[in-house]
């Protein structure tokens, strides 16, 4: 125990050199990874936010081009002579329908400025308004007849709100007013006096404005706004999101800024649109950290590679480097177990192929000296095994015969006489085989049944007994008799002296590379409740239990395999024993 102790404090050579070269090649390469990932994350970084600037910016200049044709329908209103004289004198010197012409030429709602590339119109309607209420209108879409006097009526109310709510007749003012799929946008109409001479309505799709500002869509969390110059939110997207706080609507920054939306920060770009229109569009900035993350996870991946790599090629050139002393230790291990046929190979190196020249002298002196000796020891065990065996065969003979016969003698029953010439015949074709010392495990079974079966028809209902046995067993060799033995001390010693039925079981299973044999009875056990070591005192063996049948079965056994193996005997007084045979896996292989 104290050995045992005091090699734990000691340390492997091996192990330590591995652990100190592993440790420094991962020290190495861990702090070349992360320089080398802060490198590339501050380049990358730098690509990302200017993408990031590029992609605000083009958004809002997308939605600014598609918003410039109301700019242009405008302009070209402010140009045609004959529509600025409808606003001012009306149709008195034109008639109505060359005014609807010269309108329709002049908002072209079918041009490509207003479909865009998609071929979704920005605006579908266009009203033209002279100040007494009167109006021309222009649409894209052809109109179903039972909704004229609905829309008819929403852009009346829209142009009264619009005039009830201009502040005055000189300036340029917008008013904006939302109804279901549509936004209307009515602005005035000045001459080069900037005085009103009419008023200009729009009405806009909401689905294509929506669908304009869905480029952020590709930007998870992205957000964006149309807002008025008062700051009137008319559009989101995504639709209903909160936009909290004021840093959003911040447009003394002609690139993109960092700002809150709320509590989150954002990169936001703000951009003037026509008609007193702004646009604003955000991105977290905890999504420029995602894009990085998944811009370096390749570069990270590698380096992990790298040092994985690096460290099994130090692992691998110290293990090979110290490969020799393991060696050396495990022959050593071997001499101590008292196998003097170690050998160690020759070495490359120097100081390796010394001590491996020692080493092999060493053990080739040793073992000539040890072998007269130890051949001795093998003649005396083998003659002490032949011994041992001779002397069970009549004791076993002897038992089970005189059984027989005291039952036949007592019955005169046909039946018995059958089971006893049957019995010889088992005697006289396997048990006296001289020719051999150890029988297969099923062949073993054979001898117990016969013994079980003919001590069962002995004590007719008062025995009962059970085999079980592990699959793939049953072709294990075993010594000879060594389970027929403990079953009959079991019989006989157990549960014969007992008063009422008896049980014997015996259970064969493989634990590990040893084969387990339990044989276990319900008779009156030990004078004593706990382990019975072997050897039987001779007053024990006589009382109780057979010193012939169990010392010698643990003797062969321990002759056979060494001391590690034999029986292990646990008795609980007045209840039984549970006699434990244990044996290597023995293949028929001579030991």
């Amino acid at each position: 125990m104290k050995k045992e102790e005091k090699d734990k404090k000691k340390y492997s050579l091996r192990i330590r050199m591995l652990e100190i070269n592993v440790g420094i090649a991962l020290v190495s390469f861990l702090l070349c990874g992360v320089l080398f990932i802060c490198s590339v994350s501050w380049v990358i970084g730098k690509y990302i936010d200017h993408d990031l600037d590029f992609f605000l910016k083009e958004a809002g200049e997308n939605i600014e081009k598609r918003m410039e044709y109301m700019t242009e329908v405008l302009n070209e209103l402010r140009s045609s002579e004959l529509l600025m004289e409808y606003l001012r004198d009306g149709g008195n010197t034109y008639s109505l329908e060359k005014v609807r012409q010269a309108f329709s030429e002049a908002v072209d709602i079918n041009n490509s400025s207003n479909r865009g590339d998609e071929g979704m119109p920005l605006v579908d309607c266009v009203y033209l308004f002279r100040n007494s209420g009167e109006y021309i209108t222009d649409f894209y879409y052809a109109i179903v007849p039972g909704d004229q006097e609905k829309s008819d009526q929403i852009i009346a109310n829209v142009w009264k709100v619009y005039r009830d709510t201009r502040d005055n007749e000189i300036g340029f003012e917008t008013y904006c007013y939302r109804d279901g799929k549509s936004l209307y946008l009515a602005c005035p109409i000045l001459n080069d006096s900037l005085e009103e001479q009419g008023s200009l309505v729009f009405r806009l799709n909401i689905k294509t404005i929506y669908s304009l500002m869905n480029q952020v869509g590709d930007y998870r969390g992205g957000v964006c706004a149309i807002y008025t110059k008062k700051g009137n939110i008319l559009e989101t997207y995504p639709k209903n999101v909160d936009l909290l706080g004021k840093d959003w609507k911040e447009v003394s920054h002609n690139t993109p800024y960092i700002g809150k939306i709320g509590e989150e920060k954002y990169r936001l770009y703000n951009h003037e649109l026509c008609m007193d229109l702004r646009v604003a569009i955000g991105i977290p900035e905890n999504y420029a950290i995602k894009i990085l993350y998944d811009s370096i996870d390749i570069y990270v991946v590698g380096i992990i590679a790298i040092i994985i790599a690096g460290i099994l090629s130090f692992g691998v050139f110290t293990i090979k480097m110290t490969s020799p002393i393991e060696e050396v230790n495990e022959k050593l291990k071997l001499v101590g177990q008292r196998n003097f046929q170690a050998k160690l190979p020759d070495y490359d190196s120097k100081e390796f192929h010394a001590i491996s020249c020692g080493f092999n002298q060493m053990t080739k002196e040793i073992d000539y000296l040890v072998n007269e000796v130890y051949e001795k020891q093998i003649l005396i065990k083998e003659m002490e095994l032949k011994f041992l065996q001779t002397q069970m065969n009549p004791h076993f003979m002897f038992n089970v015969l005189n059984a027989l016969a005291l039952q036949a003698q007592i019955d005169g029953n046909r039946e018995l006489s059958k089971k006893i010439s049957t019995f010889s015949q088992l005697i006289q074709a396997k048990i006296y085989r001289s020719d051999t010392e150890k029988v297969q495990i099923k062949q073993e079974l054979e001898y117990v049944k016969y013994y079980l079966e003919i001590q069962e028809f002995r004590y007719e209902n008062n025995l009962t007994y059970s085999i079980q046995m592990e699959k793939g067993v049953e072709e294990y060799y075993i010594p000879k008799l060594c389970i027929q033995l403990v079953v009959e001390n079991a019989i006989v010693h157990g549960l014969e002296p007992k008063l009422g039925k008896g049980n014997v079981e015996v259970d064969i299973r493989k634990e590990d590379e040893h084969i387990c044999i339990c044989v276990n009875d319900n008779g009156i056990g030990f004078d004593m409740d706990g382990e019975v070591l072997l050897p039987l005192k001779a007053k024990e063996a006589d009382k109780v239990h057979n010193r012939v049948g169990l010392n010698n079965v643990n003797n062969i056994i321990k002759l056979m395999y060494g001391n590690e193996f034999g029986i292990h005997i646990f008795s609980k007084k007045g209840k039984g024993v549970r006699v434990t045979i244990y044996l290597p896996t023995d293949i028929g292989e001579e030991i």
